[in-house]
């Protein structure tokens, strides 16, 4: 199935769609070229490798998944901070949001401007800085109020908590930044009565892999994701 994408084709400024594939479908080079003619660029979508079609997936999707209400009882402390302007450093934090999307097949796409990558990006941070759609940015700082590592949360309905960003500034890697943000999510989450706290990264991220599963979250699916673009 195949659905254009209208907030993607205002922001890029081409007609963009996403094509879905089912189960163990193989889309043919044929029907590829044929939505080609009508879309500029398609993110393709499968569960599993795509054989059919000479390309290489920019992103492997993974989601791994955590239920926090079985996790063992520890300190209700929290202590990363909501993002707060007044203290907080936005030029700071972006920087580190953009190191954050490293790996992202926005980032990867040399056919997307890095202006666009770093535009989506600023878009998401200021989503979770304004607090809409349920999006909330949460820092750890250092004892001159520089950011260490940031972590943004979006609450889906009742159903679960999605970690949307999270990333540790270079200066601060190695002191257990990261995964002290992962159990203040944890923490985040049951004190919003949802057991469920979700995250997506790329399989090519071995860095984040190794962090989400050394905290105890179990791969849930993985997805193969392919630009396809208009000659």
């Amino acid at each position: 199935m195949i659905q254009k994408l209208n907030w993607d084709s205002d922001f890029f400024n081409l007609n963009v769609a996403k094509w879905q594939l089912q189960n163990d479908e193989q889309p043919s080079i044929e029907k590829a070229n044929q939505y080609l003619q009508e879309f500029d660029l398609i993110y393709l979508a499968s569960n599993q490798p795509i054989t059919s079609i000479d390309k290489t997936p920019l992103d492997i999707k993974t989601t791994y998944t955590i239920n926090a209400a079985l996790l063992p009882e520890s300190s209700l402390e929290i202590l990363s901070k909501p993002f707060d302007r007044s203290i907080h450093s936005k030029e700071e934090l972006l920087e580190t949001v953009l190191e954050s999307g490293k790996y992202s097949r926005f980032n990867l796409d040399k056919r997307i401007p890095k202006n666009k990558f770093e535009e989506l990006y600023t878009i998401w941070m200021n989503n979770g800085i304004e607090e809409k759609q349920g999006s909330k940015v949460y820092v750890i700082t250092n004892s001159s109020y520089k950011i260490d590592g940031f972590i943004q949360l979006k609450i889906v309905a009742t159903e679960k908590v999605s970690i949307e960003l999270i990333a540790v500034a270079t200066n601060a890697r190695g002191k257990g930044v990261a995964s002290q943000l992962l159990k203040d999510a944890t923490k985040i989450t049951l004190h919003n009565n949802i057991p469920i706290l979700e995250v997506v990264t790329q399989d090519q991220n071995i860095a984040a892999t190794k962090l989400y599963l050394k905290n105890s979250f179990r791969l849930k699916k993985r997805e193969y994701i392919y630009h396809l673009w208009k000659r």
